[in-house]
């Protein structure tokens, strides 16, 4: 594909991204599936920079990719309003005793994603040490599977449930999942435990295609 043609393609893909954000009555929780895997696109993080604000925080649990890829991911989008501060729960990186719960980007490592109990413990101590003073506090997670591979899908529905608790303000809770990878019971019992679905799919032309679903509305971008 041609250079300028690619950029045309990420240039719509994020302008469909802050469409969708305009629309999310904060504070909600949602999960973000469907035929394109989130993580692919970084979706939750890049949902995050357009519907947040620079007085927020967002405390990141990567388990696709790591922290550099993370906080980079929210560094490159523009808004009006600038992008949350971020702190990481990094299940993916091999720097494990590198945790930094006071660097600039607030950091706690863990061997693996699965192991829900030290996970909500990092969570717990990253919103002690970065709880903002203005704004709200959000939780991305990028893909939920890793957790679902190694643990059960009612725990990892447990943690949800206890993330939307530690939201701050008008905290947003954003977790995707590869829909491929997991069947209807799973997604089902996931969807049944946060606010609204966004489904995300690809038209003939490859070009992202976003779907809201809730109990009271349904939108198409």
């Amino acid at each position: 594909m041609p250079v300028n043609a690619r950029h045309r393609r990420a240039d719509d893909r994020e302008r469909r991204i802050g469409d969708v954000a305009e629309t999310v009555s904060p504070p909600t929780t949602m999960l973000v599936a469907g035929t394109v895997d989130p993580s692919e696109y970084a979706l939750g993080l890049r949902l995050l920079a357009h519907a947040g604000g620079s007085d927020d925080t967002a405390i990141v649990v990567t388990t696709t990719e790591g922290r550099e890829e993370a906080v980079a991911h929210t560094q490159d989008v523009e808004t009006a309003n600038g992008v949350p501060s971020l702190a990481v729960v990094d299940t993916v990186s091999e720097d494990q005793y590198l945790t930094a719960p006071y660097a600039d980007v607030p950091t706690v490592y863990m061997p693996s994603p699965d192991d829900l109990e030290r996970l909500v413990i990092a969570l717990s101590d990253l919103t002690a040490t970065v709880a903002p003073s203005t704004g709200t506090q959000h939780f991305v997670v990028q893909s939920l599977t890793p957790m679902i591979e190694g643990a059960t899908t009612r725990r990892v529905c447990r943690l949800l449930e206890q993330l939307r608790g530690l939201r701050v303000g008008d905290g947003l809770g954003i977790f995707g999942i590869d829909f491929t990878a997991h069947d209807e019971e799973t997604v089902s019992q996931l969807t049944a435990v946060v606010d609204c679905l966004l489904w995300v799919s690809e038209d003939t032309d490859g070009r992202l295609q976003f779907e809201l679903r809730n109990t009271s509305h349904r939108l198409d971008y």
